[in-house]
């Protein structure tokens, strides 16, 4: 694919991680791809035009783009050039054990919203294999309104990044 870079971080049945780093620009002719799986892909760097379904969206920085298997799409780069996304594709049985309505995976893309974008950045660190990942001793404390209430109306206070530090 020209002008794009893709590195595959981890392969599984259920999952699939790439992290895709694009060099088009303004200049070069966007063409039809067609999403291979249940995509989630955040948007780490740049910024990028995307189309699909009929509709069309521009992707920056701490957003999602959301796509369901076979659905055609194409990018653009009519503002900017280069952007890098990391990419989680999803099996079918994996996305419907996420549950969300039908159309979840039809909605083309999520703006750039904290508790995502923090997401998003955990992911980045885990699949570079920085210490600030929940997966490491070293995780960040989770930020203010980083929970919610369980469907049954409990609450759950997260673990926080000084709480997984402390386990020995």
């Amino acid at each position: 694919m020209p002008g794009m870079m893709a590195k595959t971080l981890v392969q599984c049945e259920s999952i699939s991680v790439v992290d895709y780093r694009c060099t088009a620009g303004r200049g070069d002719a966007p063409f039809p791809e067609v999403h291979q799986g249940f995509n989630a892909a955040y948007v780490r760097k740049g910024s990028f035009g995307y189309r699909a379904n009929g509709r069309s969206f521009e992707l920056v920085a701490g957003a999602v783009l959301v796509g369901h298997p076979g659905d055609e799409y194409t990018c653009t780069h009519d503002h900017a050039a280069s952007d890098e996304c990391l990419s989680f594709r999803l099996s079918a049985g994996l996305a419907d054990s996420l549950g969300g309505s039908p159309g979840l995976w039809r909605v083309g893309r999520i703006p750039p919203i904290p508790e995502l974008m923090v997401l998003g950045e955990l992911a980045q660190a885990a699949a570079e294999g920085r210490p600030t990942s929940p997966w490491t001793r070293r995780a960040p404390p989770s930020p203010p309104g980083w929970w919610r209430p369980l469907p049954d109306g409990r609450d759950r206070r997260p673990v926080s990044g000084d709480e997984i530090a402390a386990v020995p």
